[in-house]
């Protein structure tokens, strides 16, 4: 709970939009409290909502705009006290630990699929600050306007193909075969990529078996 405040306070006054913390009380149950935040979630693909689908491509690409500017934040940023980053390799072994967790027969062929997953890790890119669940459903907007990212219970730093991943496969109804609503507007997976883009070393393309390639 109280690393969510962590990183909240430590975005304050940045280029990432995030609602200020107004209190925190360390006594548990731990809790903090925020500013409020005049804005809607909604997650085109997934929701029941009346978000028009030019608005909706507006916003995912305002997002990806934000995401951007997360992942260029120093995460030696005071007051962030930032766990030591994961590789490609630690984000799956953390993953694989949370799956396991779960009964098996809750999760059928997920041993499977960890296998295929470890047999496709990529190289690393250099670690950058991570939100960890980043998609239009944790952004609050208002109109075609990022007002404040939130849910950061699962920030971290690491690869930053984790978010952008995250990002992109709820940006795409594909995603979701038979629940998710088609957006007939929404931006292409390359035009989200592109604003996220920056400086650094470029994302090595992929190959069809997962593997990634120079």
């Amino acid at each position: 709970m109280l690393r969510q405040a962590r990183v909240l306070g430590a975005l304050a006054g940045s280029a990432v939009p995030v609602p200020g913390v107004v209190a925190v009380d360390e006594m548990q149950p731990a809790w903090f409290a925020m500013d409020f935040a005049d804005g809607e979630a909604v997650e085109p693909v997934l929701d029941d909502h009346e978000v028009p689908a030019a608005t909706a491509r507006a916003r995912m690409l305002e997002i990806a705009s934000v995401l951007r500017r997360l992942h260029r934040t120093d995460v030696h940023t005071p007051g962030l006290d930032a766990p030591a980053p994961l590789d490609p390799s630690g984000e799956l072994a953390r993953w694989s630990r949370t799956l396991r967790a779960v009964p098996r027969e809750l999760r059928p062929d997920g041993e499977e699929l960890l296998v295929r997953l470890a047999d496709g890790v990529p190289r690393g890119l250099p670690p950058v600050l991570l939100h960890g669940d980043f998609r239009l459903g944790n952004v609050l907007c208002a109109g075609e306007r990022a007002v404040a990212v939130v849910d950061w219970e699962i920030w971290s730093v690491g690869d930053p193909r984790i978010d952008l991943g995250w990002f992109l496969l709820f940006a795409d109804h594909r995603n979701f075969p038979g629940w998710a609503t088609r957006c007939p507007v929404c931006p292409a997976r390359r035009n989200c990529w592109t604003p996220t883009a920056t400086a650094g070393p470029r994302c090595p393309r992929w190959t069809g078996s997962g593997r990634s390639a120079a």
